[in-house]
């Protein structure tokens, strides 16, 4: 990735007096753009009757449509201090903003009016943190970063493929009657504190800890609001990778809890309907490849968990596995992965949980997590039109079973602009696209 030094830009912008300061900064910039115009559509749509046991509704409306959608365009600035003594200290802003519109429309509501929603990615909402660097013991960071999920080997979004990330299936818990329990938010870990070692040989590891990392949104506020966090959340992080060369094997591992405990007004209120998104979360991922000359075999698997906090049972308990390949001939990359999510060991809760003689946690029927797991084909080809623009065609397709709602990753009504993304159990979903991205 090519990197430009800003400080003869921005020079103009300063009066003598901060760019004294500045001069002894470098400041760079780097990221890229991405759009595609691609075709989402859905397969073995459920018109029946309502089921409200498990969170079905007849579909209507559209099946299908074209878009043309940002894949996460960005801007990161990067500003280095020399310290002496082998010491830097370090920052990174990472702006994102979107190629294909600020602002998209809702499906109508009940009262027949058509909202807005917000941009997917505010400016704030990137890897962006403040630390010191040291050339002998790695690097210790204060800020926001993605962490744990998309740990699976699996590099099919690197250059200008969809983002047909694996990440939807290996990061999510499938529930029945649920759209599933994101794990690490699917997304950067907020509130962090990391510390990433130096490399050793072939050894490296990163280490964080969060004072609040499954922030949920809309419902808690943050860990500093003293007034609705009715408990001390927090989150570890752990990932060990060895590098050998023409191999790797990497390891991860998440441990959380939220500091929201449940309910809108009171924790008296709080069912497993209002749990989703502050559930206990455990997982761990396994990756490993090989490489030989262009190709690259790869594989991954996860174990995630999720647990009620007040009844103390796991909501659930799903495993996947994942076979991620690539071949790189010149200016052509050739890249698939498939993935499958086994069912979730749900058990649900049959009595009431009570605390101090308030029901914080209402209870559910034993329900076990039968055919709620899923797989994903994802295929992809990127030409190399330069070392900083490439092309792609991508496909793929996510095939659930009956109690399945797994989608694609990044594939949301509010992110990439449909109003008829969300799936029904038992539905299929696919995805073609044509891509184009540029780094700088």
């Amino acid at each position: 990735m090519n990197k430009k030094l800003l400080a003869v830009a921005v020079a103009g912008a300063f009066t003598a007096a901060p760019l004294a300061a500045l001069a002894q900064s470098s400041v760079t910039i780097s990221g890229f753009f991405k759009g595609s115009f691609d075709h989402h559509s859905i397969q073995n749509a459920f018109t029946g009757p309502t089921v409200a046991a498990i969170g079905q509704s007849a579909r209507t409306g559209n099946k299908s449509e074209n878009r043309v959608t940002d894949h996460s365009s960005r801007m990161l600035f990067n500003v280095v201090e020399d310290l002496g003594g082998g010491m830097q200290a370090i920052a990174q802003y990472d702006l994102r903003f979107q190629i294909d519109g600020a602002q998209r429309f809702n499906a109508v509501g009940p009262s027949g009016s058509i909202g807005t929603s917000p941009s997917p990615n505010p400016v704030s909402s990137g890897n962006s943190h403040v630390g010191i660097r040291s050339n002998t013991w790695g690097s210790i960071r204060i800020g926001r970063q993605d962490t744990h999920y998309g740990n699976s080997g699996d590099n099919i979004a690197v250059k200008g493929a969809l983002w047909l990330h694996n990440s939807s299936l290996f990061d999510t818990v499938m529930r029945p009657g649920s759209t599933g329990n994101g794990i690490a938010n699917l997304s950067r870990t907020a509130n962090l504190v990391w510390y990433d070692s130096p490399k050793w040989g072939g050894f490296t590891f990163m280490v964080g800890y969060s004072t609040s990392g499954s922030i949920a949104s809309g419902a808690q506020t943050g860990e500093n609001d003293l007034g609705t966090s009715n408990r001390k959340g927090r989150a570890w992080t752990f990932n060990p990778v060895y590098n050998g060369g023409n191999w790797e094997v990497a390891w991860s591992h998440w441990d959380s809890k939220s500091d929201w405990a449940g309910g809108t007004t009171s924790i008296a209120t709080f069912t497993e309907a209002t749990a989703n998104g502050i559930n206990d979360e455990k997982a761990d991922s396994v990756r490993g490849h090989y490489k030989w000359g262009g190709l690259q075999v790869g594989l991954g698997w996860n174990h995630s968990k999720v647990m009620n906090p007040f009844a103390g049972n796991a909501v659930g308990d799903r495993r996947a596995w994942a076979i991620p390949i690539s071949y790189t001939m010149g200016p052509h990359t050739f890249s698939g992965t498939y993935t499958k999510a086994g069912d979730s060991k749900d058990v649900g809760a049959a009595a009431a949980v009570t605390q101090n003689g308030v029901v914080v946690y209402a209870g559910t029927a034993g329900t076990a997590g039968a055919n709620t797991g899923a797989h994903l084909l994802a295929l992809n080809y990127s030409y190399d039109l330069s070392k900083r623009t490439a092309v792609s065609l991508s496909y793929g397709k996510v095939v659930n079973r009956s109690a399945g709602r797994y989608g694609f990753f990044y594939v949301s009504e509010n992110v990439m602009g449909g109003t008829n993304t969300g799936l029904q159990p038992g539905e299929s979903s696919s995805m073609w696209g044509v891509v184009l991205r540029h780094a700088f």
